[in-house]
């Protein structure tokens, strides 16, 4: 259910020459997304409206009908006129007032068809049931411009990915700072003592039902070294914050639940005989990752391309989708290489958390609002 930004009414959605839209019965206002709007306005007026969007920094006083966060307010320029439009850069939904789409330049019956959606919005079609987002070809590169923050270039230097742009968020992310802060405190306290602790609570496959399948719990906690958990802990952080923005503290929190529980169980499914423990929380992230790159698919992700012996450094930025696909590419490869053998990184565990990521994206309804030290198993 969408609802007008203006008083919160109930939008009707409707569908005119292959397009969707939705309207509010009683102000007039519309909504569409950037994609329906290439295809019934002047492309290159609505390639120059969502270039406006994208580079304005402040929120503006409305929320969008489909996410609800804050939408860029921009005055696009019309001939001698102009008009305050409203776009939400992450859902690509752009809202109208009553009677200003009208005044949108219309498309000429000569200009080409569009070219077939990428990827990212034929995903969204099959959540949203929207018919385009945008038709740009999505498969050439984004900019390879470095983040605004400097800081950023820290992770990125020790090969991490971030992300490109920052938004203001509609709730603070709390859960996970509150998830972050006690797998740092838990984990780090374990390491004076890794190699008992590990022994006591890691999952292991061949006695899962051990404290009563409390380890399934515990192992979540844990973490194999410093390293490890330093990289977990970013991602969780990185990306944990938008997931939950967007589903709320209950709901982010069972897609943590649920993804480490799948990844454990595919684990001990796996290696069932295997004395080895499992620790880490790499397979609830990984369902949070997939959850990101799923809703958010169009966001720049960037990464620093360094080869020292050619002096040669630059930032190459990928979107959001492709990114994860890469990533889930090569947990799939690493996980048919595994078969058979036990190495430092359970790639199972984590296509089990990639799983559980996928099903809730594709299931929720939508919202208003390596032996490490101790000789565990990574996940």
């Amino acid at each position: 259910m969408f609802l007008c930004p203006k008083d919160e009414n109930e939008l009707q959605r409707h569908t005119a020459r292959g397009s969707v839209y939705w309207s509010c019965p009683n102000c007039g206002g519309r909504t569409a997304t950037t994609g329906t709007l290439r295809r019934t306005a002047n492309p290159k007026i609505v390639d120059h409206l969502w270039e406006l969007a994208r580079g304005a920094t402040a929120d503006g006083p409305r929320r969008c009908p489909a996410c609800v966060r804050p939408m860029k307010t921009v005055l696009l320029a019309l001939g001698p006129s102009s008009m305050e439009i409203d776009v939400c850069t992450r859902c690509y939904f752009v809202w109208f007032d009553a009677a200003e789409f009208e005044e949108l330049p219309q498309r000429s019956s000569k200009e080409s068809a569009e070219k077939k959606l990428p990827l990212d919005a034929r995903l969204l079609l099959a959540k949203m049931d929207v018919e385009a987002l945008d038709t740009r070809p999505d498969l050439e590169l984004p900019p390879s411009d470095p983040p605004p923050e400097g800081w950023k270039a820290v992770p990125a230097f020790f090969g991490l990915p971030v992300k490109q742009e920052s938004h203001a968020f509609a709730h603070l992310p709390l859960a996970t700072w509150m998830m972050a802060g006690i797998v740092a405190v838990f984990s780090g306290l374990a390491l004076l003592d890794l190699s008992e602790v590990v022994k006591d609570f890691g999952l292991i496959p061949s006695e899962p039902w051990r404290y009563g399948g409390l380890t399934l719990l515990t192992s979540f906690f844990l973490h194999g070294s410093l390293p490890h958990l330093a990289g977990n802990l970013y991602f969780l952080l990185t990306f944990g914050d938008d997931v939950e923005d967007y589903l709320g503290s209950a709901c982010y929190l069972m897609v943590l639940l649920l993804s480490s529980l799948a990844g454990s169980a595919l684990y001990v499914l796996l290696h069932g005989e295997s004395s080895m423990p499992l620790v880490g929380a790499s397979s609830a992230i990984s369902g949070i990752l997939t959850f990101y790159g799923l809703q958010f698919p169009r966001a720049r992700i960037g990464f620093l391309l360094r080869f020292p012996s050619l002096f040669f450094i630059r930032w190459v930025n990928l979107r959001a989708w492709v990114y994860v696909l890469f990533w889930i590419v090569l947990q799939t490869i690493g996980a048919f290489r595994q078969s058979g053998a036990y190495t430092q990184v359970s790639v199972w565990a984590h296509l089990g958390g990639v799983a559980v990521g996928f099903l809730f994206w594709f299931l929720w309804p939508g919202k208003r609002e390596p032996a490490a030290d101790g000789g565990a198993t990574a996940s």
